[in-house]
């Protein structure tokens, strides 16, 4: 639901807004600051919800400088990058999931100039829980060219083109906005992709790893072991060391991925500024006896996924930055989301062993309801795609099935039902039957 201004109650809001962001100290606790723009096409401003932790008591203070809001350094929580298109029955599991498995508090949302829904109701729950930055109308990026919706008949080529300009300017955005508010480590993700720990599970490396003992000796230090037809791992110092880490990680829900970098923060790998991580691809088999509730979540639906490090079924990884070690200072820095910038390593460096990662990006097929019920301009590619996506069903990990539990212990019921509202609800104007019904064919 979005809510309608008269234009001078808009003047009177942002006037009000600016006397209060001017004292010396702000407070932003459930009474937070609450821009909601108007949906006219015209207006091209940033959505913020600056909001604070009012469950745990804390409190976010910042101070007011020349273009935006500076908060006070934070090493144990995360701040994340998100670029969407109609996936507001996915973000209700997304936000709460990485809010309370991640340590999630800063989020940087580009929002599609072609969506058909708006993610602000959605985002309005979370006030006093977290801060969201909504990036609309074009206002990420420069090219006057790539403005608004695509013209009709662009040639696919073209279409790439504007895509990835887009992307890369959401998350050169995203970057420089949260370097001002002095944050540190950052993932870039899809409504689709779950960060989590990289826990040991029966389908690991058996040369590593042997009823979750770490099971080679220190005679094997700085040999080359051999994990695939192309990939290769030097078992030096820092490889062993990152190898027996995985038999303790914490347990989902247990501690928060932010509190555990903290704890590490001198240690491997944390004290690179760049660690490119692993993706695992889920397939579409479902879970026996599902119930409806457990239906509406990606993380509990679908347990079944590709063997772990193949590179053909789980692709390329994702990349995770303590943007306060970088610098970024123009778009062509700007790599990919595989390899985020030069520091993140060279060729190859998107493709990172799966063995020695401490976390992992899971990536979730998702039904073919959800998967085809967004418009495309790949669309003559997507039923090739969700086939070879969902086919990958071979392995199990229950690792994600406590997330939703503990979270609801954390906020309390109530909490946890406004927030979950609508999750794995596709909106009527979302859906294609025409697509659905194809890909039954598959």
């Amino acid at each position: 639901m979005l809510f309608h201004y008269s234009y001078y109650s808009v003047l009177f809001t942002i006037l009000f807004v600016f006397l209060q962001l001017n004292l010396l100290r702000v407070k932003v606790t459930e009474e937070s600051i609450n821009l909601i723009e108007d949906d006219s096409p015209k207006i091209e401003e940033v959505q913020k919800f600056l909001v604070g932790n009012k469950e745990n008591e804390k409190e976010i203070e910042f101070n007011k400088i020349e273009n935006g809001e500076k908060l006070s350094r934070h090493e144990d929580f995360f701040s994340a990058c998100l670029l969407i298109k109609d996936e507001n029955h996915n973000l209700p599991e997304w936000i709460a999931y990485h809010f309370h498995v991640a340590g999630l508090r800063d989020l940087v949302m580009c929002v599609d100039p072609s969506s058909i829904t708006s993610p602000v109701e959605i985002l309005n729950r979370w006030k006093g829980m977290m801060i969201i930055e909504l990036l609309t109308n074009d206002s990420y990026f420069t090219k006057k060219e790539y403005a608004g919706k695509p013209p009709p008949n662009l040639s696919l080529d073209d279409m790439y083109t504007r895509h990835r300009y887009r992307q890369k300017h959401c998350y050169f955005t995203c970057i420089k906005n949260l370097q001002k508010r002095n944050r540190t480590w950052t993932f870039f993700a899809d409504a689709d992709e779950y960060l989590t720990f990289n826990s040991l599970n029966k389908d690991d490396d058996k040369f590593f790893f042997n009823n979750n003992e770490f099971i080679l000796k220190n005679s094997t230090l700085n040999s080359e072991v051999k994990l695939g037809r192309r990939e290769k791992l030097n078992l030096t110092k820092d490889n062993m060391e990152l190898l027996n880490k995985r038999t303790s990680l914490p347990l989902v829900g247990e501690k928060s991925i932010s509190e555990f970098i903290a704890e590490e923060k001198n240690k491997v790998p944390w004290n690179r500024p760049c660690i490119v991580i692993p993706r695992l691809q889920f397939g579409n088999a479902e879970e026996p006896n599902q119930t409806n509730y457990s239906k509406k979540f990606n993380t509990l639906r679908f347990f079944s996924h590709a063997k772990k490090g193949s590179f053909q079924e789980n692709r390329f990884g994702k990349s995770i930055l303590d943007i306060s070690r970088i610098k970024v200072s123009r778009l062509g820095q700007i790599r990919n989301v595989h390899s985020m910038v030069k520091v993140c390593g060279g060729v190859g460096s998107g493709a990172p062993p799966y063995q020695t990662a401490l976390l992992r990006m899971n990536h979730y097929t998702l039904s073919q309801e959800a998967f085809f019920a967004k418009q495309d301009f790949r669309d003559s590619k997507r039923p090739e795609w969700y086939k070879a996506r969902s086919i990958n069903n071979a392995f199990k990990s229950y690792e994600m099935k406590n997330w939703l539990p503990s979270f609801v212990q954390n906020v309390g019921n109530k909490t946890a039902e406004i927030l979950l509202q609508g999750a794995g609800v596709i909106d009527s104007k979302q859906t294609f039957p025409d697509r659905i019904g194809n890909t039954k064919k598959l």
